[in-house]
């Protein structure tokens, strides 16, 4: 049986480390944005669609995105 080093689980490769301190000069935002209006106008560019149906999903939606603004701690890699 082969025994897997958690540690390698755990631990972010030095590679990783490296490319997340090069990309936190970057504008992410920018490259990646994650705002409602972004995220909406790209799914109706993407989908061809522009009626989201009742609005309930929004104050859910929002709350995730918040997440991803204020909790996640996202960088370059993800």
């Amino acid at each position: 049986m082969t025994r897997v080093n958690s540690d390698a689980w755990t631990a972010r490769a030095d590679w990783a480390e490296r490319l997340n301190q090069e990309g936190s000069c970057l504008d992410i935002r920018g490259v990646v944005p994650l705002d409602e209006d972004s995220l909406l106008e790209a799914a109706r560019r993407h989908t061809g669609l522009s009626n989201f149906g009742d609005d309930p999903w929004r104050a859910p939606f929002r709350v995730l995105l918040d997440s991803l603004e204020n909790v996640a701690e996202l960088n370059l890699l993800g």
